[in-house]
């Protein structure tokens, strides 16, 4: 019985019992790790997780300069204007935006809204605005796909069938070049996998895993944590009467 399954009946069997677990389970975690605050400290402007817990939020609040917030979006409310929005000021901008697209449990959730059973999964593809959020995601901006097993995550492939469709139609509908994705994979899984990730316009950056614990991928973000920011530069930036989040539009 897969993953998505096993909650379903979980949650039809004991809906109580079933929240308890979810909140010990991802609302109740250890410290940070070492990885989370690396991660944290890597020169992104925003981060959209699949994980329910508080981990990543811990880090970036901890990691964050002074004065400066981290943002934090829940599903189903997912606003892109903090992804990198061309329009507002530097300094009007939190340090970091945090997007839970699944959905986000505290300890002091009582009924977590998550995506988890199949149920879930239909009513967030098919009803709610997530899919026009991951489609400006990729449209718009520079994206880094981390933590990902091709052979492993069906919402990976799903996703990554979704740039296919965006390099296809930016390519015939926009004058302007489409951002560049990228994906951080184990190269030994990557080996393994008959997909071509240049088919779908994602460039693969290769790691050694090292051990079971992918310390590789440590060493990956520790370096990364050290580098500045790189210019962010976005389509459509500078374009004339453009409209901006919490701006009236020209009449």
């Amino acid at each position: 019985m897969d993953t998505m399954a096993l909650a379903h009946r979980a949650k039809q069997t004991n809906e109580r019992k079933y929240a308890e677990v979810l909140v010990r389970e991802f609302g109740r975690p250890g410290p940070p790790r070492d990885r989370q605050f690396a991660l944290a400290r890597a020169p992104f402007r925003a981060f959209v997780t699949l994980n329910y817990d508080p981990l990543l939020r811990k880090s970036l609040e901890i990691t964050s300069t002074r004065g400066k917030g981290v943002t934090i979006y829940v599903y189903p409310h997912l606003p892109v204007c903090h992804l990198g929005d061309p329009g507002q000021c530097e300094m009007d901008l939190p340090q970091h935006a945090l997007y839970h697209i699944h959905g986000r449990i505290n300890h002091d959730t009582t009924v977590p809204e998550v995506v988890l059973t199949p149920q879930e999964y239909h009513k967030a593809y098919d009803s709610t605005l997530l899919p026009s959020f991951l489609t400006q995601l990729l449209a718009y901006f520079p994206t880094c796909f981390l933590g990902c097993s091709l052979s492993e995550d069906a919402m990976l492939r799903s996703i990554i069938s979704l740039c296919k469709r965006i390099q296809k139609d930016l390519a015939q509908m926009s004058p302007h070049p489409r951002p560049k994705w990228y994906m951080l994979i184990d190269r030994d899984e990557f080996s393994c996998q008959n997909v071509n990730l240049d088919e779908y316009g994602i460039t693969p950056v290769l790691f050694n895993k090292t051990n079971k614990e992918f310390e590789g991928l440590d060493q990956i973000l520790k370096e990364w944590a050290g580098m500045q920011p790189a210019t962010e530069s976005v389509p459509f930036e500078g374009t004339a009467d453009i409209y901006m989040p919490d701006q009236e539009p020209s009449r």
